[in-house]
This record gives structure tokens, C-alpha cells and sequence, in this order.
């Protein structure tokens, strides 16, 4: 679902969806509804009206309600699942998130390996810089490759300008603007639009990229979002959500223009 190496606001939604579990007051649910699943099992949809399965997902919380780890398992059949991914968080004292870490499995080697190091900053709870490690391979000492710097206008409006490391060296850093995004929330601080954006000549001169736009129903869970790409694969996605009448999100269903990225997830608690 990413445009880009980076880190859209939509994803960090997304994460939020899972993080700020905890018990919730029936008289605050308007206000307030977040899933705490256990897992989530994807099936592909043929166009022969048969399914199968993808993948399951498999999420451990902490006494807060928030969701300290999600590893992913390949399905090659009901029986059959090998390791895949696996994604480690951790937070502030304001329970805001502070670090994920992304790792992939060598199946050869039977081990796993820091991919990815995000590192968030916050100025008073809001959003401020996300810092970006990659290609970490055994430890936590690779590279900065790139940064996200946001400026707030008000409450609803975000800007974040992506900066790339040039060299691609933990000794030294010289970057160059790269990318940015422009996002609107609304006033219950959930995501509407987000516009993303890439300076493919480096002359700050900017290709709209993709745009992703969130609708929800009157309890506020997020009933739909939707995934315009301006690429070259041209990819357009709409997700759609049913909730129980706690809510907590049944099934996602992904409608996409692109056959192989049809699927239905089913989330278990």
C-alpha cells in the first residue's frame, strides 16, 4: 500500500487502528472505536468465485491494550505456514509510538533480520519527524536514509517533507528533498485525504503520486478508504470495512482494478 520507501500518513493511521486498543465505554463510541484482533487471515478472491488462503497474521499487546508485536506467516495450504514478517513496536510515556521495527525471515538461515528502523519524534503529542533506517540487515546500526519533517498548520493540516541521505553512511549525511505529503484530518483527528507527492527531477518541481481518501460511518470506525495511484501500474483500490456492534472491524474487503490484489480479510479475537 505504500507509494514510496517512506511512511504515508494513511499506514500510520492504520498502525493507530491497532496500537490505541484498550477497554472501551459504550457511551464513547462514537468517539472512539479501534479493533483489537488476535489475527487476521487473508484470502485471495478468484475470478471464478473460489478463494484460498494468503497469509495470517498474529498480533501480542501489552497490559494497555497496545500492540507491542505482528508477525505474518505465509499460507502455501491450510496446513502449511512458514514465517514471513514481522513488525515490533515500541512507545513513549504518552503511549505515542516511538520505534517500529521491521524484519523479514531467512528461511535458509531459520532466523530473522531487521529490515527497517522507524523512529518517531513528537512536539506536545503531535507528529514532528520520522526517521527512517534501512537495510539493517543483523544490528541497529545502519544508515539514516531517510527523514520526514512535518509542520502543522492547525489541527487538521499536515505537511511532511522526505528527505533522502545521499550517501547512504552512518559517518556522513548530506540530503536532498525528495518527496512530500499534504494530509487532512478531520475534527475527531482521523484521516480524510493525503495527497503524496514525488520530485522526480529534483528541481521542486512535484508528480503527484497517489491519493488516499478515508470515509467513515457515524460511530467513526473507518467504513471505507480508497487508493488512487498516479504510477505507471495505475493502481486504483478501494478497502471497505463491517464492524460487530462493539466495533471491532469482521472483514476488510479489497476491491482492486488489479485481479491479484482482490482479498478478504477475516480478523479474529
Amino acid at each position: 500500500m505504500k507509494s514510496s520507501f517512506f511512511f504515508s500518513a494513511l499506514t500510520f493511521v492504520g498502525l493507530l487502528m491497532l496500537v490505541a486498543c484498550r477497554d472501551r465505554n459504550p457511551s464513547e463510541l462514537q468517539a472512539y472505536h479501534v479493533s483489537c484482533p488476535d489475527s487476521v487471515y487473508v484470502y485471495h478472491l478468484q475470478q471464478d468465485g473460489t478463494e484460498y488462503l494468503y497469509e495470517k497474521t498474529f498480533y501480542a499487546y501489552d497490559a494497555n491494550g497496545l500492540v507491542l508485536s505482528e508477525i505474518t506467516y505465509a499460507a502455501y495450504d491450510e496446513a502449511q505456514m512458514k514465517p514471513s514478517s514481522k513488525i515490533e513496536y515500541s512507545y513513549d510515556s504518552n503511549h505515542n509510538i516511538q520505534r517500529i521495527l521491521e524484519y523479514l525471515y531467512n528461511e535458509k538461515k531459520q532466523e530473522w533480520y531487521v529490515l527497517h528502523q522507524r523512529v518517531y519524534t513528537y512536539d506536545a503529542d503531535k507528529l514532528a519527524t520520522i526517521l527512517l533506517y534501512a537495510e539493517l540487515i543483523a544490528d541497529l546500526d545502519g544508515p539514516l536514509y531517510k527523514k520526514g519533517i512535518l509542520s502543522w498548520s492547525d489541527d487538521t493540516h499536515a505537511e511532511m517533507l522526505v528527505y533522502r541521505n545521499l550517501l547512504n553512511s552512518s559517518d556522513s549525511e548530506q540530503w536532498m528533498l525528495c518527496e512530500k505529503s499534504e494530509t487532512v484530518y478531520n475534527t475527531r483527528g482521523k484521516l480524510e485525504n493525503e495527497k503524496y507527492y514525488l520530485d522526480y527531477k529534483q528541481d521542486s518541481t512535484y508528480s503527484s503520486m497517489t491519493e488516499y481518501k478515508c470515509t467513515y460511518d457515524h460511530y467513526g470506525n473507518m467504513s471505507s478508504y480508497q487508493q488512487l495511484d498516479n504510477t505507471i501500474v495505475k493502481k486504483e483500490e478501494t478497502y471497505t470495512y463491517s464492524y460487530d456492534d462493539e466495533g471491532n472491524i469482521q472483514i476488510k474487503w479489497t476491491t482492486s482494478n488489479l485481479q491479484h490484489r482482490n482479498t478478504k480479510s477475516i480478523y479474529y479475537y
